[in-house]
Formats: structure tokens, sequence, C-alpha cells
């Protein structure tokens, strides 16, 4: 099966059509984020995942500066917390693209309004590899406006995403840690690829903890 996910660029919390629920129906999932070496990571957004129940908006927290969190959701029963911060290198492991194995940033949880839930921790590893680039044009040296990605993992491809990069900021993307195909597109300009650009391949395949932050040229047709 055909796996497609919208790539986020800012971060997007899923909606769907939820139950009204009580205020005294919720209840509050606790915990810390910290780094591979046991620092407290703040900054970073906590969202819950119910297996089973759609309550609308997905419950989310950002920890502070020690780290902490608590996120409020109704009694939903089973499922996941999951801690990202993709500006750091710390993707949401909940997305296919990353997906595959565990990991100690994403945790099961029981949201049960019968049973206290002890607090968590949730780990994040070494910092995946970041891409930091602003598309513009060769020609004109000005951000291109609609400029499109796709990307997808080279050992399966059916695992890929689309999107298309923000034109007020540098566009930000924690890579996966297997080898992935990349193609960047802008009406009226030539595809570009990894090969383009000196340092780096297609496949592309960058070491854990890089920073690859440049601007990348796209030629007119």
């Amino acid at each position: 099966m055909l796996r497609r996910l919208i790539l986020c660029l800012t971060l997007l919390v899923a909606c769907g059509g939820g139950g009204q629920w009580d205020s005294n129906e919720y209840i509050f999932l606790t915990g810390k984020v910290v780094d591979h070496q046991g620092q407290p990571v703040a900054g970073a957004t906590v969202n819950f995942f119910p297996f089973a129940a759609n309550i609308g908006p997905r419950p989310y927290a950002t920890t502070d500066t020690s780290g902490s969190f608590s996120l409020k959701t109704p009694p939903v029963g089973e499922g996941t917390l999951s801690a990202s911060k993709p500006e750091d290198g710390y993707p949401d492991m909940t997305n296919a693209l990353y997906g595959g194995r565990n990991s100690s940033s994403r945790v099961r949880v029981d949201a049960n309004a019968t049973k206290s839930s002890a607090p968590v921790i949730l780990r994040f590893e070494t910092p995946n590899a970041l891409l930091r680039w602003k598309i513009v044009s060769s020609s004109t040296q000005l951000t291109i406006r609609g400029a499109y990605m796709h990307i997808s993992l080279v050992d399966d491809p059916g695992v890929e995403e689309f999107g298309s990069f923000p034109v007020d900021r540098d566009f930000v993307f924690v890579l996966p840690r297997q080898a992935v195909t990349l193609m960047i597109s802008s009406q009226g300009f030539q595809e570009w690829h990894p090969s383009d650009s000196p340092g780096l391949a297609q496949p592309l395949l960058l070491p854990s903890g890089t920073v690859d932050k440049r601007v990348i040229l796209l030629k007119p047709k």
C-alpha cells in the first residue's frame, strides 16, 4: 500500500470531528523530555495520539525550561505520547519517514480516568541531520514562490512526502537516518536534485547531527 504524508513545514495539529467532553472528565498526562545525554529539552512539542477515539484536535503540550510537560486530554484510553523538536534535529517518530523502529521519544500510555498516569520520560536519540535551505532563482536571486519538494525513502519508495517551501523563512527539514531521493521543482524552472549542489549526492544520506545550511539555486527553463 502506498503511504503518503503531507510535508509539515510548521507544526500542524491534526483535526477531526470529536465529541463534547465535560470539563471534569479531562485528565493530565505529565512527564519530561530529555536528550540522549539525559539533559532536559525546553520547547519540545509533545503530542498524544489515541488508538481508538476521535477526540477532535489532538492534545499537545510544549515543554518548559526544565523539560517538563503537562498535557490535558479526555480519558480516551490507550495511545502514544510522542515528542519532537524539528529545529534541533529531533523528528516526530510517528511520521512514516522515520518509522519502522522503536524510539524512546515515543511511549505508550493509558489516558484512563479510573487510574492515574505516572509521569513518563521521553528521551531523544542523537539529533538527525537537519536541512536549513532557502530556495531562490539563479537569475534574479529572489526567493521562489511555489517551490515544491518530493522526498522518498530509497529502500521503500512508497513512503514519501510532498510539500511547498516557505517564502518568509528558511526551509527546515529533519532528514531520516535512511537514504532518500529528493527533488525540488517549481513552474518555469528546471528540476533540482542534491547532486546539483557541491557536497550533496543522490541518494542523499547525511551523518547524524549534520546541519546543512545553503541556498538552493533553481535555474529557469
